[in-house]
């Protein structure tokens, strides 16, 4: 059965920069975490669809509102297709939504990509079971999800402790990485091959890259721009995705990211340290203010290179970074 046959689709009206930090209610935008906001247009049980960025699927029972560009999906027959049975094929499908992305600097889907979704014509009972198994597997590994964020609190307790509760000079971000970007367009053949990191490739609850897709330069996405090197850290500047950044560890040149993050490659300071800079909220509530645009509101380049951090130590620095890299053998 076509899912444009058997449900409601429609999408939210507001900007990404309407919702209200002490807000009541949930604002779902297109990150995985949805922001707040003081009021509701919307109370249904529903699967809701990122359209652009950070491509992604949630279900929601209750009120909430939503950004523009973030589909909401109703069942319109409960007894005919499950909302939750909905959802987890849905997020099973996403991948192909993807390769399915239209536009030139912000990749979209379009409402006829997900009308003509094919669901599976199963029984009520079937659908039931298949959600109460694929919920079991799910709770297992929220359960690892919450653990590994419990040694990210830790890592950044022990961050507080040896910096924060010093005094040292505080200096730019740009006078302590490399600003000469590698050029994808400049380092690689046509048919030369690379995986290719977008926003919606980096966790943002665990900070980890957990996905790439391999493409030849002649056939990659225009925004595949900006070859990686061994502890770059990527730092998305599209709001609500400010959260999405990562330290990338591997090879030299082998992966490319997106012209959406700010790649920094510390040159005078230990990338650990510059890591766990630029992932505190005092970093992202200090970007959110500088966000600019309404449709897709970002941040610059050099608004993440102005931000000031604590010159420590190198050796303090080093420290840190040994005690990040034991708490993660701890994480694998």
């Amino acid at each position: 059965m076509l899912l444009g046959n058997v449900c409601k689709i429609r999408t939210g009206k507001l900007d990404a920069n309407a919702g209200s930090p002490k807000g009541k209610y949930p604002f779902f935008t297109c990150a995985q975490t949805p922001l707040k906001i003081d009021f509701y247009k919307y109370d249904c049980e529903c699967v809701l669809v990122a359209g652009n960025c950070d491509l992604n699927v949630k279900y929601f029972n209750g009120k909430f509102e939503a950004y523009q560009r973030t589909y909401i999906i109703e069942s319109l027959d409960k007894q005919q297709l499950d909302t939750k049975f909905l959802y987890y094929y849905l997020s099973s499908y996403i991948d192909n939504l993807k390769n399915k992305r239209a536009g030139g600097v912000i990749k979209f889907i379009k409402l006829g990509d997900l009308t003509s979704i094919e669901i599976p014509n199963l029984g009520l009972n079937e659908q039931i079971k298949c959600v109460h198994e694929l919920e079991t597997i799910e709770h297992r590994r929220m359960a690892e999800v919450d653990s590994l964020i419990c040694y990210e609190s830790l890592i950044k307790s022990r961050f507080n402790e040896m910096f924060l509760s010093k005094t040292f000079e505080t200096v730019q971000i740009r006078s302590l990485v490399d600003l000469n970007k590698q050029s994808a367009r400049k380092n690689y053949k046509l048919d030369d091959e690379f995986e290719y990191i977008d926003i919606s490739s980096i966790d943002n609850k665990t900070n980890t890259i957990t996905s790439s897709t391999r493409f030849a330069l002649k056939n990659a996405p225009s925004r595949a721009q900006q070859c990686l090197k061994n502890n770059d850290i990527l730092v998305s500047t599209v709001r609500p995705n400010l959260k999405n950044i990562a330290l990338y560890k591997g090879n030299d040149y082998g992966y490319v990211g997106s012209s959406g993050f700010c790649i920094l490659r510390a040159k005078k300071c230990n990338p650990y340290y510059l890591m766990y800079n630029v992932i505190s909220d005092d970093f992202t509530d200090s970007m959110v203010k500088l966000t600019t645009g309404a449709s897709y509101p970002a941040i610059r380049d050099d608004d993440v290179l102005d931000y000031r951090i604590i010159n420590a130590p190198l050796e303090l620095q080093n420290e840190f970074a040994s005690f990040v890299q034991q708490v993660d053998k701890l994480k694998f």
